[in-house]
């Protein structure tokens, strides 16, 4: 079981090869997190889709979170400044950005969607990686777990996280790797326990109503190393 504290363990358990599922900091994940990312995917045609890659070397996650954290700095809004403060935690974490590294490289090896949780005194850094470019709304819809919406995956997992542990609040980092190692993406959410912000082109007409939602231009575009 993962304690406050130590992201150690996380990236223990990751290198364990549970990095298929979501990890995070409450022992009942095993049975929750099958609910949140089940394992069929909608099947994608189109052209472009990712293709394994072997022998893919990324170390770029700690300049990720920089990056990350001073766009957010940009923003005034409540949410973007707990997400600064987040970022900012896990950002002293030795740990954290080799486990991302780690989990963008075993998406591109694999071409699936993959998928890592952290949690520090009640704040979680959710990080997920899709194995191809697929940073809009329409295109994140094929893949599961987001059928539903990106806004509507991270409420399920805030109320999850709450019903489970103690939850103050998320800092999600979304990445959109690309298969030809050219520009990938990052996107940044935001949550605490009434409010949420997502980035622009994930943001659809229907979460417009919801009260509690803010939108911010949160993207960073990126090259993969190696």
């Amino acid at each position: 079981m993962i304690t406050d504290g130590d992201p150690t363990a996380a990236v223990v358990i990751f290198l364990l090869g549970v990095a298929g599922i979501v990890l995070w900091a409450i022992l009942r994940w095993r049975k929750i997190g099958p609910e949140l990312f089940p394992d069929s995917v909608q099947p994608d045609e189109s052209p472009g889709v990712a293709q394994p890659v072997v022998g893919v070397q990324i170390h770029c996650a700690s300049r990720l979170i920089e990056r990350a954290a001073a766009l957010l700095e940009e923003d005034d809004s409540p949410l973007a400044r707990l997400g600064v403060d987040a970022l900012r935690k896990f950002e002293l974490s030795d740990e954290i950005a080799p486990a991302i590294d780690a989990l963008m490289m075993k998406s591109r090896e694999s071409a699936s969607l993959e998928s890592l949780m952290v949690r520090k005194d009640g704040s979680y850094a959710y990080v997920v990686a899709v194995p191809s470019r697929h940073e809009h709304a329409h295109l994140l819809r094929r893949y599961a777990p987001f059928a539903a919406g990106w806004r509507h995956h991270l409420e399920l997992v805030r109320a999850s996280l709450t019903a489970n542990g103690t939850f103050m609040n998320m800092v999600a980092m979304l990445l959109f790797l690309n298969p030809e190692k050219k520009e990938s993406v990052l996107q940044i959410s935001c949550c605490d326990q009434g409010s949420v912000l997502i980035p622009s082109p994930l943001a659809e007409r229907s979460d417009l109503n919801q009260a509690g939602l803010a939108v911010l231009d949160s993207s960073i575009e990126f090259n993969l190393t190696g």
